[in-house]
């Protein structure tokens, strides 16, 4: 496993650089997707209903957003006198650790 924020150097006289690992998370719009909500769970959300799309009998929400892929990126960064740079970025993998895509599981 490894950590999201490492640094790189450790003398405190020359400018701090460090490694910073990120997670990026893309999500698909499902047009085909419908929740049924039931009066009781109108009533009882803690979300005002105004703000959740609905068809025009008001019950059916068209569509939600699903995730699609998810992506592990990387930097090198340097921070002196106050400005971070990045001084490399490296190209995002791709990885889908909840699906085995060839099927063996």
């Amino acid at each position: 496993m490894r950590q999201m924020f490492e640094l790189t150097q450790d003398n405190p006289a020359k400018p701090l650089r460090a490694t910073v690992r990120y997670v990026r998370r893309q999500w698909a719009y499902d047009a085909r997707g419908t929740v049924d909500l039931s009066q009781r769970v109108i009533e009882r959300a803690s979300v005002d209903m105004q703000y959740i799309p609905t068809d025009q009998q008001g019950g059916r929400n068209p569509g939600y957003h699903r995730p699609d892929a998810t992506f592990v990126g990387e930097l090198e960064v340097e921070y002196r006198g106050g400005e971070l740079t990045v001084l490399s970025h490296r190209v995002e993998e791709a990885v889908r650790p909840w699906k085995n895509l060839k099927g063996n599981q």
